[in-house]
């Protein structure tokens, strides 16, 4: 755990974070604009008081700021910190790991049917809801938490802080899925504490993919996992 909290490099953002960010940013808009164009429901269902378009970008702005916040003061990077080699193994290896279990228990319990988003659109829905939703549930709770951290407990060792904060957050998904499970019409105890359980995991792995190597990574992770469980997976139950 204390290696994974290590952050090699700068600890000021470079134009590879920015680049990055900007590559991010520019493809998450073209494709909510697309989806928003051709009326894909589901976009609008994510963005529930406002025009999907204005949303994405407000929290696409939220989330600079937050990265700047992660990047210049606490040592995260946007871009990888390290060689494509040494993580994108690891990255997909685990991203089919975590999805296994989503679709075991879709098997047992069955998931509703509107979870999921039909082909081809999908293609362009998850990526850019996968950016919005690591900014949402990850960047900016993680951001906010590190400064009241770090300010309530200045002379605490960094290490413990960023532990601390990292396994809260992870925390934040986990308990929006659980709570929008509970209000359905007809609930499933089992597999809400599944859900619970399973995405506070997968939020965990990506915070710290995220300290050790950088946001791509982590972004790659949500990728590989929502291919396998909501496109490919998506695609077989939908049909």
């Amino acid at each position: 755990m204390q290696d994974l909290l290590e952050q090699p490099g700068e600890t000021r953002i470079t134009t590879g974070d920015i680049a990055a960010f900007v590559f991010l940013a520019t493809a998450t808009i073209g494709a909510m604009l697309a989806l928003y164009l051709v009326g894909e429901p589901a976009v609008g269902r994510y963005f529930t008081f406002v025009n999907p378009l204005v949303g994405t970008v407000v929290v696409l702005v939220v989330g600079f700021v937050a990265f700047r916040v992660l990047v210049n003061h606490f040592g995260f990077h946007i871009a990888p910190s390290v060689s494509l080699s040494k993580w994108l193994g690891s990255i997909v290896g685990a991203g089919l790991l975590f999805s296994l279990p989503a679709i075991g228990a879709d098997l047992v319990w069955r998931y509703p049917e509107d979870i999921n988003v039909g082909l081809p659109e999908a293609l362009l829905f998850y990526p850019a809801i996968g950016f919005v939703a690591e900014i949402v549930f990850h960047v900016v709770p993680l951001a906010v938490l590190l400064l009241i951290l770090g300010a309530v407990f200045h002379e605490t060792d960094n290490r413990k802080l960023t532990l601390t904060a990292i396994l809260l957050v992870s925390t934040v998904e986990a308990v929006f899925q659980v709570a929008e499970m509970s209000a359905s019409a007809d609930p499933n105890t089992a597999l809400s504490v599944f859900t619970g359980a399973h995405l506070f995991l997968f939020g965990l792995a990506q915070l710290l993919v995220f300290r050790r190597w950088g946001f791509v990574p982590t972004y790659t992770l949500r990728l590989v996992y929502y291919a396998v469980w909501h496109i490919a997976w998506g695609a077989a139950r939908l049909a």
